[in-house]
């Protein structure tokens, strides 16, 4: 049994999907849908889907295609991924879910109604950074204080357009937000946040915010897109050690009083072919999702909470 894929999408990221999925055993690109057509025909050639459209409804029609990957703006999510499940298509959409905790409400109740799987890709959460941070976490006692930072280049295109909602928050903080949820197992109960627009464009393009958890802890993070270079780190502050990865210089260093060790990240960096494998094998066996709507849902609602606080100088409870 093969699970037919229909790719929406067909940029950078989309072409890391169609080289990802030929790594998958019982997953096969059926179709690709760009506006260009004839792009979308060059695009089928190269990545050997039998088909390409130019209406992604014609695509979701594709008695062929199983599933559909969403890899578009932000503002087409919610459209392109209830029409996908209104016709029992089972859908991966990029993150964030979508612009906002009301559209991702309705993909999840549309998703729900069908009976289909519904997957966003938080694909972080399958880096070794996580993993490693993961497996480790529990060697240096209760965690009280999580920091995290994610800086990159400038954001170009779409991104910069408020209407897509793509700004630091919700482009680049997104991750922050459920990685906080998904290693410390806790959801915030209040945000402060402060955003800058350091570059001037017209979205905001650095962020810090103070995430209040239960038990008395707090995760610090940190997200820009107007630097030369990246950084991307991980810290942990427990009563009897102290964690802290950093993704590029691919090691973790795990502190136990006057120790200190040095722990490899070993894995991939592109983890694209680990959330694929787990969605068609949620498919196949008729399980859950790798990473639900609901948890979509839950990480936009923290970037919401964010933009509040920022805009009103304020501190929102959750």
């Amino acid at each position: 049994m093969k699970i037919g894929f229909g790719l929406i999408g067909l940029g950078r990221h989309g072409t890391r999907y169609a080289e990802s999925l030929k790594e998958i055993e019982g997953a096969q690109l059926i179709a690709v849908c760009r506006r260009d057509l004839s792009r979308a025909e060059e695009f089928a050639s190269s990545w050997g889907a039998k088909r390409a459209y130019a209406d992604y409804g014609r695509l979701i029609r594709d008695r062929e295609v199983d599933a559909v990957i969403v890899v578009t703006p932000n503002s087409t999510h919610m459209e392109i991924a209830i029409e996908a499940a209104e016709h029992r298509k089972h859908v991966l959409v990029e993150k964030p879910i979508a612009r906002s905790s009301e559209e991702a409400e309705r993909m999840i109740s549309v998703a729900r109604r069908n009976g289909i799987n519904l997957t966003v890709g938080h694909t972080f959460r399958y880096h070794p950074i996580t993993l490693e941070s993961v497996k480790h976490l529990g060697e240096i006692g209760e965690v009280y204080l999580t920091s995290m930072c994610k800086r990159q280049q400038r954001s170009t295109g779409w991104r910069l357009d408020p209407e897509e909602h793509g700004g630091a928050i919700m482009d680049i903080g997104i991750h922050l937000f459920d990685l906080t949820r998904y290693i410390l197992r806790e959801r915030p109960t209040s945000v402060q946040c402060k955003a800058k627009h350091v570059l001037g464009l017209g979205v905001e393009d650095s962020f810090g915010a103070i995430l209040e958890l239960s038990k008395e802890r707090l995760a610090i993070l940190d997200a820009s897109a107007c630097s030369n270079s990246r950084t991307d780190k991980m810290e942990f502050v427990g009563v009897e050690g102290h964690l802290s990865a950093d993704r590029y210089m691919r090691e973790l260093q795990l502190v136990l009083g006057d120790k200190r060790q040095r722990i490899p990240l070993v894995g991939p960096d592109a983890t694209l072919h680990l959330l694929l494998g787990d969605f068609v094998r949620s498919i196949m066996e008729g399980r859950e999702s790798p990473i639900s709507g609901e948890d979509g849902l839950e990480a936009i609602r923290i970037a919401e909470a964010c933009h509040r606080s920022s805009d009103g100088n304020c501190k929102v409870t959750l």
